[in-house]
Parts: C-alpha cells; sequence; structure tokens
C-alpha cells in the first residue's frame, strides 16, 4: 500500500445462526463503499455500509464471507490470511463470494500504509435497518451524523439534569456532573442482549450440567473486563437505570426471573455464549 509500513484493520459482524442474504463488495461505480445486506427473525432485513473517507490513498479492501464459531473465530480467521506479493508483503483475506451454505460471520479487512503528520484517514462504519432507513433521508454519517449527535447530547444533558439535578439542586461542579453523565451513559449504554446455554455444577459434581436455553437482557458490570450478566450487581445497576427509563428495569427484571428453574433458584452469573471450555471460575 506505499513505502511505508502497513496497517491493517479487521472489523467482523457474527450471529450464531446464518443470515447473510447479500454481499456487494468492491465495485467500479462505488470503489470506497461495501455494503452488506441480512435478515435475522429477531433484526428482520437490515443493512450494513462500510465507507472510506480516505483521499489521499486508496486503501486495500478484503472481504470474506464464512461461517465461524464465535468461540474460535480468532483463531479460525488466520487460516483464511494469505500472503500478498513481495512487493506488497502483508497478509490479506482472499475474496470470496457466498457460498451455498448461508454464512454466519462477514469480514472486511482495509489495509493502508501508516498516515503520514497531517494526514487524515477515516471511515464509517453505517447499520441500519430496513425500516429506519426508509424514515430517514439520509445515511447517518457524516455532517449528519455529527448534528444529530449533538443533538441528542442536548437532549440527554437536559433529561439528565430533570431527573437527578444535580446542578440545580446538588450544587455540582460541571466536572462532577460530567462524570456522573459519562457514568450514566456508560452504564446504559452496557445493557446487552445474550442468548444461549450455562454450564452449572453442584457442590461436588464432576461433570456440570448444560442450562436449558434461554436469553437474558440485562446491564453488565463492565463493558471491556466482565461483560456478561451479574445478578448481584444488578439491583445497584437498576436503582440508577429505574430512574432514567423504568420500561427498562421491568425488562431487565422479567429477563432475570425468567432464570428462575423448579427450585426458585437463579444463578448469580449468567455465561451465554456457545458451548465452551470457560474454566472452573465461569461454572456455577
Amino acid at each position: 500500500v506505499g513505502s511505508t509500513i502497513p496497517i491493517s484493520l479487521f472489523f467482523y459482524f457474527h450471529h450464531e445462526h446464518p443470515w447473510l442474504k447479500e454481499v456487494k463488495s468492491i465495485s467500479k461505480q462505488s470503489p470506497d463503499t461495501v455494503i452488506i445486506h441480512g435478515q435475522t427473525n429477531e433484526l428482520d432485513k437490515f443493512s450494513i455500509k462500510i465507507h472510506l473517507n480516505t483521499l489521499s490513498q486508496q486503501p486495500v479492501v478484503r472481504t470474506l464471507t464464512d461461517v465461524f464459531r464465535l468461540d474460535t473465530i480468532h483463531r479460525d480467521i488466520l487460516t483464511k490470511l494469505t500472503s500478498n506479493s513481495p512487493k506488497q508483503p502483508f497478509f490479506i483475506l482472499a475474496d470470496q463470494t457466498l457460498k451455498d451454505s448461508e454464512p454466519n460471520t462477514f469480514f472486511i479487512q482495509i489495509t493502508l500504509r501508516q498516515p503520514v503528520a497531517d494526514e487524515v484517514f477515516s471511515f464509517d462504519i453505517i447499520y441500519q435497518s430496513e425500516s429506519s432507513a426508509r424514515e430517514r433521508e439520509q445515511d447517518l454519517t457524516g455532517l449528519y451524523f455529527n448534528e444529530e449527535l449533538v443533538r441528542l447530547q442536548k437532549q440527554f444533558d437536559q433529561r439528565f439534569e430533570t431527573i437527578f439535578q444535580l446542578k440545580t439542586k446538588q450544587k455540582m461542579d460541571e466536572t462532577k456532573i460530567n462524570f456522573a453523565r459519562s457514568t450514566l451513559s456508560n452504564l446504559i449504554g452496557g445493557i446487552s442482549y445474550f442468548t444461549g446455554q450455562s454450564l452449572v455444577a453442584k457442590p461436588g459434581q464432576q461433570t456440570p450440567d448444560q442450562y436449558f436455553t434461554t436469553s437474558l437482557y440485562t446491564a453488565v458490570p463492565s463493558r471491556s473486563f466482565f461483560p456478561r450478566g451479574f445478578l448481584w450487581d444488578e439491583g445497584f445497576h437498576n436503582l440508577l437505570i429505574a430512574r432514567w427509563n423504568q420500561n427498562i428495569t421491568i425488562d431487565i427484571l422479567k429477563h432475570w426471573f425468567d432464570m428462575l428453574n423448579d427450585n426458585g433458584w437463579i444463578p448469580r452469573v449468567r455465561i451465554q455464549c456457545y458451548n465452551k471450555d470457560l474454566g472452573g471460575r465461569f461454572i456455577f
């Protein structure tokens, strides 16, 4: 991609069940855009558009569609990389078309030379449902995205002050208020939807039992370090969430109560994922 060290960025979109219906890869009419179309029972029809905004260089873009297991996806993708020509010695994905068996994973690799000083490289990843796309006059990107972001940030700040009154009632300074806003925003943003099975073992039980397949809508203790449902923390989470939106709290409580087994027991930690070796500390 140039005389400087190349940099590759990888993104993947995965669903446990086949969902990719069509992939429009790099084309002559649109050399800076990749569009993926998909459909699932939960999400209905949707599209994911990756738009490159760079003007100073043309990145190498490769796409791959295949069937992967989520727990081995990082290992398996390494087997799909191949070395490029000696003039461009970096590893790339080989472009592929959809297979007869519907894939559940889409990869995109964007490789470019390392940007130099004052050089700007950016790209947008636009996810939208078919219904929302019909409602919008244009894609949620560029200047339109920035304007919407400013509008929603202002709306968030106003609602935050109306509910918690940290400025008008608590007389907090702006630094503390910004910290509180960020904390709540991170908590709300971490609310996730999981589906799958857990492994459950009683004291002294050598082989754990596989719990029934279920779904869970919950906040998480840490989006980066502990992105899973944790019953003990969920009560504290919802002291804040309920003040922000009671309907969200009601939905979360319903999902946790659905975890109740015939002995009246709810596992305190929920690991919802594909069948994988979770390790002893994650068997409950």
